[in-house]
């Protein structure tokens, strides 16, 4: 029994009474409990749908094993589970297939442990070069159906990105229906479709946008009925994500998009580019592409190009850090860009949006909510216990106001 939460959408504290590693009753209580300064809130777990293994990928040609890459799978599995994320898919890059493939096949031996790991994200392999940002164009694929039936034999794949602008049309349609049909979820990233073409993917199966605004084309002219942006952000077929950092996507911008898209069509994530931490060293090198860690330790960048805007090489946020950073957004009166004014709201509203972004919509679009995303009876008792705070020598634009720090996890129902 949990005693004495806050739990999001619901008035007042709560008790939460767990059976078989299920949720089985929330119940009203008298009083919420302090935590120092902070009340306790009880969330559902977060869900993470694109963390990236960069270096271990990179030093893979000696790792060539489904074994070792399992055991590496299973400690980034572990290490995120006490950071709070109860769901996890792992991202693979623009890669040699051999290397591609044997991740993949270690990736499906820890799916078969009934985990908190639901698999890969196969992002890399069918995107666009023109658009391929921190990823290596020498081992970017022409989408084929041979291709695909190599990939999903290894079992691994949960998640898969397509340009649908690559190759022959039809054989890449015909790829994205393929994949659908064998329940995996599509999406497109790293592409710049046109809007008409991007629809006939999202009639083929397409489900979401891979980090919008992140190497994603945009088209302002009435060619192609405008470009992918302006398409992902009226299709009310499809689901967007975005990176959470906010530094990948201008904070304004984000509330622009959750404005026109709705709250229950985002998903946020980390894109988190080292799985296991940041490296020892502040300069790196992934498939021959360099990087380096900012200065102010805020985010990676490529470091072979000159640019007074930086070409990123994914973040260095936690999925808990992406949590806290919608829930300031959402409490702060902020000036849009399409938007002229997006108000603040009540801390209890801002952690239930926040949950939707980072929990319940991702489960949504994994077709997993009526199992996890969620604190409700019948669910998996995958909980967090947090404290949020307001945040001692805040200052505006420079840190966040409230602080949510994790205190416990619990896993289906088990302590962390």
């Amino acid at each position: 029994m949990i005693r004495n939460v806050l739990v999001p959408g619901r008035d007042g504290p709560c008790s939460i009474s767990i059976s078989d590693g299920c949720i089985a009753s929330i119940q009203a209580e008298a009083e919420a409990a302090e935590c120092q300064e902070g009340l306790l809130w009880a969330l559902p777990g977060l869900i993470d749908l694109q963390v990236n293994d960069m270096t271990w990928l990179d030093s893979s040609t000696s790792r060539t094993t489904p074994e070792e890459h399992a055991a590496r799978i299973r400690h980034v599995r572990d290490l995120h589970l006490k950071q709070g994320v109860t769901g996890l898919v792992l991202a693979t890059l623009a890669a040699p297939l051999d290397i591609v493939k044997a991740y993949l096949e270690g990736s499906a031996r820890v799916v078969n442990d009934d985990s908190s790991f639901y698999g890969c994200l196969v992002e890399g392999t069918f995107m666009n070069p023109d658009c391929c940002g921190c990823h290596n164009k020498d081992y970017i694929y022409s989408p084929s159906l041979s291709r695909l039936h190599e990939l999903i034999s290894t079992r691994g794949v949960r998640m898969l990105n397509v340009a649908p602008e690559m190759g022959n049309a039809e054989d890449t349609i015909d790829v994205i229906r393929a994949a659908t049909r064998e329940g995996i979820t599509v999406g497109t990233g790293h592409a710049k479709p046109s809007a008409r073409t991007l629809r006939n993917a999202v009639e083929a199966g397409c489900k979401y946008i891979i980090h919008l605004g992140n190497a994603s084309g945009s088209s302002l002219k009435a060619f192609g009925d405008g470009g992918m942006i302006e398409e992902a952000l009226r299709n009310d077929d499809l689901n967007i994500t975005v990176i959470g950092d906010c530094i990948h996507v201008h904070p304004s911008i984000l509330l622009d998009w959750i404005a026109r898209k709705s709250l229950d069509r985002v998903i946020a994530y980390s894109d988190q580019a080292f799985a296991a931490g940041l490296p020892s060293s502040n300069r790196f090198r992934v498939f021959g592409r360099d990087g380096c860690l900012a200065e102010d330790r805020t985010h990676l960048r490529v470091d072979d190009l000159e640019s007074d805007v930086p070409l990123l090489f994914g973040s260095c946020v936690t999925m808990l850090k992406v949590f806290e950073n919608f829930v300031n957004l959402f409490t702060r009166d902020v000036q849009g860009i399409y938007y002229r004014h997006h108000a603040g709201v009540a801390l209890s509203n801002a952690v239930a949006k926040a949950v939707q972004l980072c929990s319940t919509n991702p489960a949504k679009l994994l077709g997993k909510d009526e199992v996890v995303g969620s604190l409700r009876p019948g669910l998996e008792a995958n909980i967090l216990l947090v404290k949020i705070i307001e945040r001692i020598g805040y200052k505006e634009g420079v840190n966040n106001k409230y602080q949510v720090s994790l205190l416990k996890v619990f896993y289906k129902g088990q302590t962390v």
